[in-house]
C-alpha cells in the first residue's frame, strides 16, 4: 500500500478510537450525573441544585472539547486528503513521464474508485459522529431541563411550606398577644370589680334631687311630683323615690313611672314587682338587686378576702312601697338621664354586665340626653360597664361625674 493511505487509514482509526472513549466516558458520567442522591434531606436540598447544575454546565463543557476535537480529528483528514491529493498528482505526473497511458489509466480509475470511496466514508463517519454528539447535546440538555424543573417544583413546595409555617406562627403570636392583652385587662377589671364589691363604698355620681313628691295615694299607689312638660318630662319616664335621713343618709323608697304628664306636674304609678335576689352559698348573704352576681364576703364571712359567686336559690320577694316606711309627700325623686335645667351629655364605655350599650344609649336618648363618643372636659356624666378603667381615669382627671352600670338598672330593667 502506498505510504499516503497508510497514514489516511491510521488518522482514521486514530480518530474513531478517541471518538469512542470520549462517548463513552461522555455516557458514564451522564449516568452517574442522572442519580441524584435520593436521601438527601430538604435543608441540602439547594445545595444539591447547585452541584447538579454545575455538574450539568461542565458535562457542557466537555460536549464542546468533543466538538473542539471532533474539529482537530476532520483537521486531519482534510490533511490526509490533501497528501493523498499530492500522492496522485505524483504518480500522475510519473505516469506520463513513463508514457504508461494504459497503465495510467488502470491507475487513474483506480484512484478516482479509491478517492471516492475515501471520501464515501469520511463523510459517512463525520455525519455519524456530528449526529451521534448532537443526539448526546440533546438528550442531555433534555435532562438538565426536566431536573432542574423537578428541583423547582420541590423548591417552590417547600418554599409554600415554609410561608404557611410563617403565616401560622404570626398568628399564633398576635392570638398570644391579644389573649395576653385581654387577660391583663381582665385581672385589672377583676381587681377594680373586687375593690368595689368590698369596700361597697365606690365613688359615684353625686345622686342629687330632681324633684319631689307632692302627692301620694297609697290605695291607689298614685304619686304626684313637682316635674311637668315646662322641665322635660315625657310618659314613660322612670324615677327613684328616697329619703334624706340623719346624718345625710341616703334611704330608698321605692320607684314610679310616669303615666300623665301636665305642664308643672305628673302622675305617676308606684312599681310594684316580684323579683330575684340572688344568694350566697356559704355565708347567706342575699344580694341587694336582681343583677347582683358575686358576694362581698368570702366564705368565712370576712370582707373583702375571696369574691363568691351568688349561687344559692335566689330569694324572691315583692319590691314596691315599704308599708314600715311607705313613700310620702315631701320625698325627694331622682333619675340619672334627666335634668330639668338641660340636656345631659353622656359618654358610654365598657362590656356589657346586664344591658347592652344600644339599650343604655337607647334609654339617655328617650331622656333627651345627648351621647359623646369620647370622655371629655363637656361630658356631664360617664356611663361605666366592664372593662373601662382607662375611661374611669380620664373621666376622673377630668372632673366627669361616673356612673356604674348597677348604678342605673333600675331605669333600665323592664317591668
Amino acid at each position: 500500500m502506498p505510504r499516503g493511505d497508510a497514514t489516511a487509514l491510521a488518522g482514521l482509526i486514530v480518530f474513531i478510537v478517541l471518538f469512542l472513549a470520549f462517548t463513552a466516558g461522555g455516557v458514564y458520567f451522564y449516568r452517574r450525573v442522572e442519580a441524584p442522591d435520593e436521601g438527601a434531606g430538604t435543608g441540602g436540598l439547594r445545595v444539591q441544585v447547585k452541584e447538579k447544575v454545575k455538574e450539568l454546565r461542565k458535562q457542557r463543557g466537555v460536549v464542546k472539547e468533543k466538538e473542539v476535537l471532533l474539529g482537530e480529528q476532520l483537521a486531519k483528514l482534510d490533511q490526509a486528503i490533501q497528501l493523498y491529493n499530492m500522492y496522485v498528482t505524483d504518480v500522475a505526473r510519473e505516469r506520463k513521464d513513463a508514457h504508461l497511458f494504459l497503465q495510467r489509466e488502470e491507475i487513474a480509475k483506480s484512484e478516482t474508485s479509491t478517492a471516492g470511496k475515501i471520501k464515501t466514508n469520511i463523510q459517512d463517519v463525520k455525519q455519524t459522529l456530528v449526529a451521534a454528539l448532537r443526539t448526546e447535546k440533546n438528550t442531555l440538555d433534555g435532562d438538565h431541563s426536566r431536573q432542574l424543573s423537578e428541583y423547582r417544583k420541590r423548591i417552590d413546595g417547600l418554599t409554600k411550606d415554609i410561608q404557611k409555617e410563617e403565616d401560622r406562627k404570626k398568628r399564633l403570636e398576635e392570638e398570644f398577644r391579644k389573649n395576653r392583652d385581654i387577660l391583663d385587662s381582665h385581672i385589672v377589671d377583676y381587681e377594680d370589680q373586687l375593690a368595689r364589691m368590698t369596700a361597697r363604698d365606690v365613688q359615684r355620681a353625686e345622686m342629687t334631687s330632681d324633684g319631689k313628691l307632692l302627692k301620694v295615694e297609697e290605695a291607689t299607689k298614685l304619686a304626684i311630683i313637682s316635674l311637668g312638660t315646662s322641665q322635660g318630662v315625657r310618659k314613660g319616664m322612670r324615677f327613684e323615690v328616697f329619703q334624706i335621713k340623719e346624718g345625710n343618709r341616703r334611704v330608698h323608697k321605692g320607684l314610679i313611672e310616669v303615666k300623665t304628664v301636665d305642664e308643672e306636674t305628673s302622675a305617676a304609678t308606684i312599681l310594684i314587682r316580684v323579683i330575684q335576689l340572688p344568694r350566697c352559698p356559704t355565708t347567706g348573704y342575699v344580694a341587694s338587686r336582681p343583677e347582683e352576681r358575686f358576694s362581698p364576703y368570702d366564705s368565712g364571712g370576712q370582707s373583702g378576702l375571696k369574691v363568691v359567686k351568688l349561687l344559692a336559690r335566689p330569694k324572691i320577694i315583692t319590691v314596691g312601697m315599704n308599708p314600715d316606711d311607705p313613700m310620702a309627700e315631701g320625698d325627694l325623686v331622682y333619675n340619672p338621664f334627666f335634668n330639668a335645667k338641660k340636656k345631659l351629655r353622656f359618654c358610654v364605655k365598657g362590656e356589657k354586665i346586664e344591658y347592652s350599650q344600644d339599650e343604655i344609649v337607647r334609654t339617655i336618648k328617650e331622656h333627651g340626653g345627648v351621647i359623646d363618643d369620647d370622655v371629655t372636659a363637656t361630658t356631664d356624666y360617664l356611663v361605666s360597664q366592664r372593662w373601662s378603667q382607662e375611661h374611669v381615669k380620664k373621666a376622673r382627671e377630668l372632673g366627669v361625674p361616673v356612673l356604674y352600670e348597677f348604678d342605673i338598672f333600675d331605669f333600665l330593667r323592664h317591668y
